[in-house]
């Protein structure tokens, strides 16, 4: 079995809404966990304060806690950070959308129901990318859990689109007749505080990462120091690696309504990182 870690970035007013997410195989997840552990363990030592949770936005500009490290000592742990994701060879999915986009064509009605909150329609096509990439996996059928952040008020309406998903979705993923609607996914998704799912940790950074890179990148929002978006570019790209494959999240080809609904929303620049790693 997999499970599947996510959190989201970005849906909080910036430009770029990010959902990324990790996927672990039960078998190997013990240790993956531990070593995750074990670097919060560290940070302990380093801050001289517990450490029980990390939160990639208030340690990447030294916030809260994390105020008595010096930058280049925090870049480091964000390099060490993404180094090991990599080295682990676990498997990342990651989608992202321009926020104006999507609001502009939420409110004037061209979008469907069930996309209806920015969080959700990150969620529907992150679930519909795994659901693509997984059904080519010999022997996966219905053997992935998606994991969420504690998202309360989205519960209810991902839960529904899990155990009833709308028909515009099924040529996203070309499902046929004799087959179960999002037949890769074993139940509905669950919600966790992060707390005490340290992995939502590491989907977290995956998310941050990338919505810095996408906004730097794009120039919508300007680097703070010199050299920033090098950093975020090195992060990014050492990820993009481990992506799952990049037409199971924004197919080049041959695009369905549904696919282009998610195509035509995405920024250019992840579609072209992720194509290039």
């Amino acid at each position: 079995m997999k499970l599947i870690y996510a959190d989201e970035s970005g849906i909080g007013g910036e430009p770029f809404a990010v959902m990324a997410g990790i996927v672990v195989d039960t078998q190997r997840m013990h240790k993956t966990k531990a070593e995750w552990l074990t670097l919060l363990s560290e940070l302990s030592a380093k801050t001289g304060r517990p450490v029980a949770e990390f939160h990639t936005k208030d340690f990447y500009p030294g916030n809260g806690i994390w105020r008595g490290m010096q930058g280049p000592e925090r870049a480091e742990v964000m390099d060490l950070i993404g180094k090991w994701i990599t080295e682990r060879k676990h498997d990342i999915v990651v989608v992202a959308c321009d926020a104006a986009e999507y609001f502009k064509h939420r409110d004037a009605g061209s979008l469907p129901a069930e996309v209806d909150s920015l969080w959700r329609f990150l969620a529907t096509h992150f679930l519909l990318a795994l659901q693509r990439e997984h059904q080519t996996h010999d022997k996966n059928k219905g053997h992935s859990l998606i994991i969420f952040d504690e998202e309360n008020t989205e519960k209810e309406a991902i839960a529904q689109f899990v155990l009833s998903p709308p028909s515009w979705t099924d040529t996203y993923y070309g499902r046929k007749k004799k087959d179960g609607a999002l037949n890769q996914i074993v139940d509905v998704p669950y919600f966790v505080d992060s707390k005490h799912a340290a992995l939502v940790q590491t989907a977290d950074y995956l998310a941050f990462v990338f919505r810095k890179y996408l906004e730097l990148k794009s120039g919508r929002v300007a680097e703070r120091f010199d050299g920033e978006f090098a950093k975020i570019e090195s992060w990014a790209q050492t990820l993009a690696e481990r992506s799952i494959t990049p037409a199971s999240v924004y197919p080049e080809k041959g695009r369905c309504a549904c696919a282009e609904m998610y195509f035509s929303r995405s920024p250019e620049q992840l579609r072209a990182l992720l194509r290039a790693g």
